[in-house]
């Protein structure tokens, strides 16, 4: 028996690793992963068009909504107001 003897867990891992290429598993199996969800996600040709295109659609949407009551004052400017006023 020698002063120095090698656990048998470590040789088995280390031919295991030696086998793999010295790949970290737990990395390979977050790229796979990462992998399998950039499949999933959906293609968008241009996102500043898009972006530009939703931002237009909601200023409609709140131009349409904006209409004046019988006091004279939208919705959004008397929400404005509302949110100006200090809370006590």
């Amino acid at each position: 028996m020698g002063c120095f003897q090698s656990k048998p867990s470590y040789k088995n891992s280390y031919q295991a690793r030696k086998a793999n290429g010295f790949k970290d598993p737990g990395l390979e199996q977050h790229r796979k992963d990462c992998v399998k969800q950039k499949k999933k996600l959906k293609h968008v040709e241009d996102p500043a068009k898009k972006r530009k295109e939703k931002i237009a659609h909601i200023q409609q949407e709140n131009k349409k909504h904006a209409k004046a009551g019988p006091a004279g004052v939208n919705q959004n400017d008397l929400a404005k107001a509302r949110n100006n006023l200090k809370h006590r």
